[in-house]
């Protein structure tokens, strides 16, 4: 494998296992830390670790990463660089480890032409667990936390400020079971109990809010 100092030149496709994708940026690009720079389609992806076909994808990702990092050594004439982990441990809202492991994955929401200098906007291409190409369909509009899934990944190894490693872009997406429209978390997530109010009767049922989404939270 040929490597440069900032990215290999050859690169690997990958299809991930089905996971669950939490944070989910896929139909509106993630614009918080963008900047003045082109925003990105991101999510992280959950999985089981002691599922076999979860084993053999996270097991083709780190045997990949493995080669660049040896490539990369090699190149710099360093035998040890920053290393940036490209699995790591699924935490709670407490930052505690809830046993489960993740990546997270990205893609670019738009693309500048080379020639005209026109910025395009793209879409990533979506399926729903059938196959069929639901890309910009009005019922795939929302795309939540706790959908789950599979993703065709390109895998590039590259150098960023956190060091070396593995960076996952988004080809297309697999939903196999969309959550999308709903609360999520209910009451008794955020330590409410029943009270006699008000708000209870239905003459002062509230009208539906808008959806805010930040850093994965959703508040209604």
């Amino acid at each position: 494998m040929a490597y440069t100092a900032t990215n290999f030149v050859e690169k690997m496709k990958a299809m991930t296992c089905k996971g669950t994708f939490k944070w989910p940026h896929l139909i509106v690009p993630d614009t918080r830390f963008s900047g003045d720079a082109i925003p990105d389609y991101t999510s992280n992806i959950v999985f089981d670790p002691d599922a076999a076909d979860v084993q053999e994808f996270l097991n083709k990702v780190r045997k990949f990463d493995e080669a660049g990092y040896a490539a990369a050594s090699k190149t710099v004439g360093k035998s040890s660089l920053p290393r940036r982990q490209c699995i790591k441990d699924d935490l709670d809202a407490d930052g505690e480890p809830t046993g489960l492991v993740a990546i997270k994955v990205k893609s670019k929401s738009a693309f500048k032409d080379r020639r005209t200098g026109a910025v395009n906007e793209r879409s990533l291409k979506l399926f729903n667990a059938k196959g069929t190409d639901v890309t910009g369909a009005s019922n795939y509009a929302q795309i939540w936390s706790g959908t789950t899934g599979k993703m065709q990944l390109t895998l590039d190894y590259n150098k960023a400020p956190n060091g070396y490693g593995v960076t996952m872009y988004i080809d297309a997406v697999q939903v196999i079971d969309l959550v999308a429209g709903s609360g999520g978390r209910d009451a008794g997530d955020f330590g409410f109990s029943a009270e006699v109010g008000t708000s209870s009767e239905p003459e002062f049922a509230a009208a539906p809010a808008a959806v805010v989404e930040d850093e994965g939270v959703m508040e209604f």
